[in-house]
């Protein structure tokens, strides 16, 4: 009896999850591939266009790719986090004048690439601040090479300022001072290099559905394919002078589930009179979606915002992989779990530069697909589970007399 559990049980399994059980790659159970055209050796980044985003699970743990010969080679999603590199400084002179204050920083006889720089402000209250970027080999003849703005809004500081690519040693900061308004002294900098990312965000089609009331305004996002990496999220409003907490929340379906994810949570504000004016109508999102994007935009006591459309940035994902000829990418397996690659552990260190485009052929069905029994018979996997169920029922009824005797004996002195 206790053997026939055994067996029972593991059939179960091995009904639900039929791709668990295989020692090496099977295409038998992956309905879709697309061919890899290449011609020379080494590390790729194979674009991953709609068709393989809409088939494939939104983990990508049934992307595989195998050689001419049907063997598997190692391949890892490319994450879109970038590696910063910060840069020492020293600061070598700081001037207060009247409109502004100015600061040297010197990046040392030998100055690595730099590109951002994070200004922050002796502050603990809101403010805006222009600021002014120049460069010099010498510290006696400069340049400019950017500008932006700095600012704190409910206390978070958005002080981060980037321009062009440069290698000089000395950087001088310009802040400016708003006339009547306290001085704000700077506390410190830190230049950095941000590399360029694979993930090149560009405005993508959407559809939309919008429901307002007094309230709040909910909008349906359709992305139309799940597993783009979205960068931002703009509103686009004719509106002035508001500032509303906008929530994003992403999820397969059009209404919230039990499985919504959480994107992220902020302000949008627009400010404009005599002389002032700041604006921010977008949230940052960084994250793989799936295919809609449920906004909600919380109004207060304030009227809805005419929202004349909603602009979403984003990128398709890329898989890396070390291909030495023509290959397949694989997808479509929805029972299949993430392969664990050596390629993993340093695929972060293979620079965009170091990459090959590869752009997939067209999807191809496989014909030697099998659905997975568990598929097919679906009713007969609910039936076992319930035999399964109804067998530990009896096994305990039977013992029922025994455990009532056992728990008499554990209460007696």
């Amino acid at each position: 009896m206790k053997k026939c559990k055994v067996i029972l049980a593991a059939l179960v399994m091995l009904m639900m999850f039929p791709g668990y059980c295989l020692a090496s790659f099977n295409h038998l159970y992956w309905q879709y591939y697309k061919e890899l055209p290449v011609t020379s050796s080494g590390f790729s980044a194979i674009r991953l266009d709609q068709e393989v985003m809409r088939h494939c699970q939104e983990n990508f743990s049934d992307l595989r790719v195998t050689d001419q010969a049907g063997r598997e080679i190692s391949s890892q999603v490319i994450q879109p986090d970038k590696q910063r590199l910060d840069i020492a400084t020293t600061e070598r002179d700081r001037i207060e004048y009247p409109d502004y204050s100015s600061v040297v920083l010197d990046l040392g006889p030998q100055p690595q690439a730099h590109n951002r720089i994070d200004v922050n402000l002796d502050s603990s209250k809101d403010y805006m601040r222009e600021v002014k970027l120049e460069a010099s080999l010498d510290n006696q003849t400069w340049g400019k090479i950017g500008q932006g703005r700095i600012m704190m809004f409910h206390g978070r500081t958005y002080n981060t300022v980037s321009f062009t690519t440069n290698t000089a040693r000395y950087m001088r900061v310009n802040i400016s001072q708003v006339s009547g308004e306290k001085r704000l002294l700077l506390t410190n900098t830190q230049v950095y290099f941000m590399p360029v990312s694979l993930y090149q965000a560009k405005v993508i089609p959407v559809n939309l559905s919008q429901r307002s009331d007094r309230t709040r305004t909910n909008i349906v996002v359709d992305l139309q394919v799940p597993n783009f990496f979205i960068n931002r999220v703009t509103i686009e409003t004719p509106d002035r002078n508001y500032d509303r907490m906008l929530f994003v929340e992403s999820d397969s379906q059009t209404s919230k589930t039990n499985r919504t994810l959480t994107m992220n949570t902020d302000n949008i504000f627009d400010y404009q009179w005599q002389n002032y004016a700041s604006t921010r109508d977008y949230i940052e999102i960084n994250q793989y979606a799936r295919r809609y994007l449920l906004l909600s935009i919380d109004n207060g006591n304030s009227a809805p915002l005419k929202i004349t459309g909603i602009k979403v940035t984003a990128s398709p994902p890329y898989l890396m992989a070390d291909l030495k000829g023509s290959a397949r990418l694989w997808y479509g397996n929805p029972n299949i779990d993430l392969e664990s690659y050596d390629l993993g552990k340093f695929a972060y260190l293979v620079q965009a530069t170091d990459l090959r485009w590869v752009t997939p052929g067209p999807q191809q069905l496989n014909p030697d697909y099998k659905v997975p029994f568990s598929e097919q018979h679906k009713w007969l996997l609910d039936a076992l589970i319930i035999l399964v169920a109804l067998g530990f029922v009896a096994i305990i009824i039977k013992n029922f007399d025994k455990i009532r005797e056992l728990g008499k004996n554990e209460q007696q002195p």
